[in-house]
């Protein structure tokens, strides 16, 4: 059978989502509320923004080290590094690329690039297994937009 590429076309998609349970961080939701992680599958365009992100964050790291180099100051240098968001270079390009994935994908919370840092250094299980959930929406792209009258309440 050939490929339907009008309907392919017509047809609208939402994101796809997984809702990760993070019992470990309990103590950081409201009382009543159970403690979860939701996020979604990344586009290609994100993709190539994480690799991006990846290979600026190397330039800007050897730039840093070149002024290293130069005279300035270890405090100077870790203050541009912060100002930069420069992930130090002990940290692998892979994890980079995790930590830009659970910055874009989280829908819930919605996180910042510092918080996925801190998510990676303080409950490193939880953090892999919300990026391996992302990392499995993405293999399985995006999801037909389901119509009103299916019941199902489109996102």
């Amino acid at each position: 059978m050939a490929f339907d590429l009008n309907r392919f076309r017509e047809t609208e998609f939402n994101h796809r989502t997984d809702t990760i349970s993070v019992p470990n961080l309990k103590a950081f939701f409201g009382e009543k509320e159970e403690p979860v992680w939701k996020v979604r599958n990344l586009s290609a365009a994100e993709l190539a923004s994480i690799e991006a992100e990846i290979a600026r964050n190397r330039s800007v790291r050897q730039a840093a080290d070149l002024a290293e180099g130069e005279g300035q100051t270890e405090q100077n240098l870790d203050a541009l590094k912060t100002l930069l968001g420069i992930i130090p270079d002990s940290v692998p390009d892979h994890h980079v690329g995790r930590l830009v994935a659970v910055e874009l994908a989280s829908i819930e919370p919605k996180v910042t690039r510092r918080d996925a840092v801190l998510l990676a250094e303080r409950f490193a299980n939880d953090f892999t297994r919300i990026y391996e959930s992302i990392q499995q929406l993405t293999l399985m792209g995006a999801e037909e937009k389901k119509s009103p009258s299916s019941g199902e309440t489109p996102e």
